[in-house]
């Protein structure tokens, strides 16, 4: 990638991680975050995000607190159907 990040929304944190694993076993360096997530992990992710490191991140509605959007290049919503 070229230093672009994508973040997916998702509506729950079931699809959420769902989806970054189906990334991942495709070969695309992903991570999640929700909820669920303990507070460290949650500060993990976003800085590998926010460093490039893991240029796609999926999320619930908890990533779009304090996440600036200067870095990101593709915005998806997505909702999980049987999740």
């Amino acid at each position: 990638m070229d230093g672009s990040r994508i973040l997916i929304f998702m509506d729950t944190k079931k699809g959420c991680d769902q989806i970054t694993r189906q990334l991942r076993m495709d070969g695309w360096p992903a991570l999640s975050i929700h909820g669920d997530k303990s507070q460290a992990e949650r500060d993990w992710v976003l800085s590998e995000f926010k460093a490039g490191k893991s240029p796609i991140m999926t999320a619930t509605d908890v990533a779009a607190r304090g996440l600036g959007t200067h870095c990101i290049y593709i915005l998806l919503m997505l909702l999980s159907f049987g999740f």
